[in-house]
């Protein structure tokens, strides 16, 4: 779902997990040259934009994106929900939830700085209007997060979750938002292309209101990642 085909990115990932020494590079070997020139969709274009500009403006230091803490909800509620599934305790919480959670945007950069203490934690979204949303995610790329894997879910105010639908990164976004991963094993250097782009999910929007379920499956990915939320087709 969040690549072209699975099989292709696994093999890919599990390639590149042998690498001890790695870095990205926005600059691809010769061969790689014309893939870059690989025409993408305006949605994965602009979701690449936010996932990777610059977090200030370097003119008028001006920041460029919006900070959302999450919180595990089981922390927000009183000690008589201590035993209740997740939508269970949003659907019998969701107003005093709603005012408690750090708000996200859609058609910007989120930093989401997620808890250490938790893999699973929740933000709010006050969606505005129904339609289709992508959500695109990426993070600082090292050797202890390679095969880290960010999922999301969507509550409404009943404890249910929005529809997710299929949703693939093209082959040619894959090889147009390439960056290189610097392999210096064994005192020879090697460069391989992985897509910035790490994430993408589509949802059915229908509802104002939603709490948002931030799954992070390693903690080896560092304090934070990037959210980007795009309504499309």
């Amino acid at each position: 779902m969040r690549i072209l085909t699975k099989e292709k990115f696994n093999i890919i990932s599990v390639f590149i997990t042998l690498l001890i020494l790695l870095s990205c590079e926005d600059f691809l070997p010769e061969q790689y040259q014309e893939l870059e020139k690989a025409p993408v969709s305006e949605l994965d274009a602009n979701a690449y934009y936010y996932l990777t500009r610059n977090l200030v403006d370097t003119l008028s230091d001006k920041a460029l994106y919006h900070s959302a803490n999450p919180y595990i909800i089981n922390t927000l509620v009183s000690d008589a929900w201590a035993d209740s599934s997740d939508s269970i305790i949003i659907a019998g919480n969701f107003d005093s939830l709603k005012v408690k959670l750090d708000t996200v945007y859609t058609d910007t950069t989120v930093l989401i700085n997620h808890s250490k203490d938790s893999e699973d934690s929740y933000v709010f979204f006050n969606s505005g209007e129904s339609g289709y949303l992508y959500c695109f995610t990426t993070w600082d790329l090292t050797a202890l997060n390679l095969n880290a894997n960010i999922s999301i879910d969507f509550y409404n105010s009943n404890g249910e979750k929005a529809n997710l639908l299929p949703s693939t990164i093209s082959l040619e976004t894959i090889e147009k938002y390439a960056c290189v991963v610097v392999d210096t094993t064994g005192g020879a250097t090697n460069r391989h292309p992985i897509c910035k782009i790490r994430n993408k999910d589509k949802y059915e929007i229908n509802q104002k209101s939603y709490l948002i379920h931030l799954h992070v499956s390693d903690p080896g990915l560092g304090n934070n990642f990037r959210l980007v939320m795009l309504y499309g087709e």
